[in-house]
């Protein structure tokens, strides 16, 4: 999928378009390089960071401040539909089994139940029950306020900044809009699954019965 990219310059600022300047397009690679090694260490940092400022909220109920990091990322995108466990180990880069021990303890606190595709049981779709759809809200909400209070300390320039370089990011992501058109896909997809297995069964047992009926008239006969 090809991403549109939208480059935001201010004065000062390094064109992102090709150069031939050898001194450009080294300055260019240092200046990346830099950018990657402060995301890796500030991103999972300030995961962290927000939440511990959110598990001390005294009026934070006791349950959610023990949920997990990866419980509270499950729990996130759950609350925008129902998804394959596989789907979300492949988002979020863990494999399978890891994926079955977050989502089980997710379900043993009652937040999450498994159904199995009809057709294909072999598909598990996980969804929020009702309890999980209240922590689900809580989590985001209560996640949102702690963002709020970490960052209050920097100016409103700084928040400008913070602002403005989350939006370059933005503009290279995945547009989130097309996640539920894959969602809708796999659906579809599912469902044209279903009703082919329900088809075969459907022949199945009429083939079953017809040989039934025959096999009477032959004993009676």
């Amino acid at each position: 999928m090809a991403h549109k990219i939208i480059i935001m310059h201010d004065r000062g600022e390094y064109s992102a378009g090709a150069s031939t300047d050898p001194l450009t397009t080294s300055r260019h690679q240092q200046v990346l390089e830099a950018a990657a090694s402060e995301m890796a260490i500030i991103g999972p940092r300030f995961f962290k960071a927000v939440k511990s400022t959110m598990v001390r909220n005294v009026e934070l109920p006791e349950d959610i401040r023990e949920i997990g990091d990866s419980q509270m990322l499950v729990l996130h995108s759950l609350v925008k539909g129902r998804q394959l466990s596989s789907d979300l180990a492949e988002r979020f880069n863990v494999t399978n089994p890891t994926m079955t021990r977050i989502v089980e303890s997710l379900v043993n606190k009652g937040y999450v139940e498994r159904q199995h595709a009809v057709g294909d049981r072999r598909c598990i779709f996980l969804q929020l029950t009702d309890k999980g759809e209240d922590v689900g809200k809580c989590v985001e909400q209560n996640f949102h306020d702690a963002i709020v209070r970490f960052l209050s300390p920097p100016t409103e320039e700084q928040l400008a900044d913070i602002v403005k370089a989350h939006r370059h990011l933005a503009s290279i992501l995945p547009d989130a809009s097309a996640e539920p058109e894959v969602q809708s896909a796999e659906s579809s997809r599912m469902s044209r699954r279903a009703e082919r297995a329900n088809r075969h069964e459907t022949m199945r047992r009429q083939r079953a019965n017809r040989r039934g009926h025959r096999n009477h008239l032959t004993r009676t006969a």
